[in-house]
């Protein structure tokens, strides 16, 4: 949604009579962290079974053997908690199912044996779940009316007819120039012009 010159306004969005954040796809993990010394994320992929919710992860080492390249580690995170153990060679699938990671992903010991390091006891590996969306809209500063000032609404849907509703927090008018949607491949399939 592109914002048009206008004081402050809120609405609430809703996306086929629904907010934004009761639709499991529109989340997703960050990168992790990187490894300890050669730069690459910590692990290449991050996937889930059960629907995500925004939060915070950590992957704690156990246990890091380079010879005989043991990498054990558990996972929490901060609204799920102690979310289970795994190691770097096995399918680890979390208690909760929020998180995924496949076999051979961990880059750990290959960035420590690359670099002919070792591993610090205080290293451990983050990543967040973040939203793809906004269940409030909240209008920008629009400080130049020459330039367009976004917002995604919502990203990640299933192709197909969808319903957005706005509801203003206040009466008047929201301040929208115009409705950018996409469908993959990242082609512009709808610009709604707002008069």
């Amino acid at each position: 949604m592109i914002a048009a010159p206008a004081d402050e306004a809120k609405a609430t969005v809703l996306l086929d009579d629904k907010a934004p954040s009761l639709y499991p796809d529109l989340y997703y993990h960050t990168r992790p962290s990187p490894t300890p010394v050669a730069g690459r994320p910590a692990f290449n992929r991050i996937d889930h079974q059960s629907p995500l919710q925004v939060e915070i992860w950590t992957a704690r080492i156990l246990e890091c053997d380079l010879e005989n390249d043991v990498l054990r580690y558990e996972v929490s995170g901060s609204k799920t908690g102690s979310d289970g153990s795994g190691d770097h060679k096995t399918r680890f699938v979390s208690k909760s199912g929020r998180v995924v990671i496949e076999p051979n992903m961990w880059m750990v010991n290959w960035s420590l044996r690359y670099r002919k390091q070792t591993l610090s006891k205080e290293y451990k590996v983050t990543w967040e779940t973040k939203p793809l969306f906004v269940d409030v809209w909240e209008s920008p500063s629009v400080t130049d009316p020459s330039k367009e000032y976004p917002t995604v609404l919502a990203q990640g849907m299933k192709n197909g007819d969808h319903t957005l509703t706005l509801s203003p927090k206040a009466k008047g008018k929201l301040p929208i120039k115009a409705f950018r949607i996409y469908r993959p491949p990242n082609k512009v399939s709808r610009r709604v012009q707002i008069d």
